[in-house]
């Protein structure tokens, strides 16, 4: 019998409120099992509160491929991944014995106490130490300490048992840093030297490290797997009627960024309120054209849906409630890259929300607190469009949205041209294992 090859995706998620994660994971396992036989993958899902596993039936061309997406409770994965950081010398047994195996007896009171659902056994975490190989999404852009050491540690500690037990381990495209404190540098660098594959999505990602960390000879350069996921239509009667006419505008106002403390003022820190930005985005769109309708898109469950509500209730209030539609925020991650797709124009915070518009052909202004989005918007040459939240003043974030809306069939035209080589780029990750 021919031995499978077992791949763990960590950091990763077919479940997560947030769809870009879901996009991420979903364009992992399409190019995984697209370019390579005998594999076997199953999903470590880090972020969670509680020990769980669910199936997934992937839908590959004209076959189903099960993968199990295995929870693992953060706040145990974290202590095991910092026993294996600090006692790393010790033989592979005596760290899967103590580390893992006997690992209950430091959280069993907490367990006790809290009333969680905890699989003493610990399948996941033996899972992580006997892949063939570990593939790390972080989902997304969480390998960083800028949303806090705790979630820093989530992203890090899996690359840190996996090397600990000599299991070899690759970075697929994604935000790699920024890294603030010494403490995340000194461990970011520790972990990029020990990585067998670095792919960096963007030429910004991989001066980012060479700059900060030195020669990385194990580093390539891929685009993001998001785009690797196809749309799936959907049936929304409500948003059916809406589209029926005028100049169907989309837009993603991130929660996180609207009334998150982290987002509002460690990210953005000193610089235009961000709400002052979406209020001007909003009244462009609805100055430019009086065809012009906008649907509230939400990437992030709960949260953007919040902001999303917020925005619709006020501009419904100054008279606009028949130009404004929320879609629900419940849809799949391929459901929403459906609607991106029937769009005329598009603007959004949510850089996968901006992928899923970029990759199917819709002219788009994403809105940026980082170097992220400025990367691959250069692929498909439309850097210059991109509204820089922590700098763009009010007048230039409105002559972007004027420009792009006003070019928006030239660029059209030109997203569709990028996108066949933008594709092939992020499906070499998947031949390279």
């Amino acid at each position: 019998m021919t031995h499978k090859k077992k791949i763990l995706l960590t950091g990763a998620s077919l479940t997560s409120g947030n769809k870009g994660i879901n996009a991420l994971t979903l364009g992992t396992i399409i190019s995984l099992y697209n370019n390579n036989n005998d594999i076997e993958i199953e999903i470590f899902n880090q972020n969670s509160r509680s020990d769980e596993e669910i199936i997934h039936n992937i839908n590959i061309g004209s076959r189903t491929v099960p993968v199990k997406e295995n929870y693992v409770w953060s706040s145990k994965f974290i202590l095991c991944g910092l026993l294996h950081l600090s006692f790393s010398f010790l033989p592979d047994l005596i760290k899967e014995i103590l580390f893992i195996r006997c690992l209950k007896f430091a959280y069993l009171p907490h367990v006790i106490i809290k009333k969680k659902a905890i699989n003493y056994n610990e399948p996941a975490l033996k899972k992580l130490i006997n892949a063939d190989l570990v593939i790390n999404l972080s989902e997304g852009d969480s390998f960083s300490d800028i949303y806090g050491m705790h979630v820093f540690l989530r992203h890090a500690l899996d690359k840190v048992i996996a090397h600990s037990h000599g299991i070899p381990f690759y970075f697929f495209p994604q935000t790699l840093g920024p890294f603030n404190s010494w403490t995340a540098r000194k461990l970011a660098g520790k972990i990029f030297r020990s990585a067998d594959k670095i792919f960096a999505r963007e030429k910004q990602t991989r001066d980012y490290l060479l700059n900060m960390f030195g020669d990385l000879p194990n580093m390539d350069e891929a685009n993001d797997m998001a785009f690797l996921m196809d749309p799936e239509p959907v049936n929304d009667p409500g948003f059916e009627e809406f589209c029926s006419d005028g100049i169907i505008t989309g837009i993603n106002i991130s929660g996180f960024l609207s009334s998150n403390p982290l987002g509002k003022d460690r990210i953005l820190g000193d610089t235009d309120d961000y709400n002052n930005i979406t209020d001007k985005i909003i009244t462009t769109l609805l100055d430019l054209d009086e065809d012009n309708k906008i649907v509230f898109l939400s990437h992030v469950q709960t949260e953007d849906d919040k902001a999303n509500k917020c925005f619709i209730n006020k501009y419904t209030n100054l008279g606009y409630g028949e130009r404004l539609f929320l879609l629900r925020d419940n849809y799949s991650a391929p459901q929403l890259k459906y609607f991106l797709s029937r769009m005329d124009f598009f603007t959004g915070a949510r850089m996968h929300a901006c992928i899923g518009a970029l990759s199917t052909g819709i002219p788009t202004v994403p809105q940026a607190y980082s170097y992220k989005f400025v990367g691959i918007t250069d692929k498909f040459g439309i850097g210059e469009y991109v509204i820089d939240l922590k700098k763009d003043s009010l007048e230039e974030v409105e002559q972007k949205i004027n420009h792009v809306f006003s070019d928006r069939k030239k660029i059209k035209s030109k997203l569709t041209a990028s996108f066949p080589e933008i594709k092939k780029d992020a499906d070499k990750c998947g031949k390279n294992i």
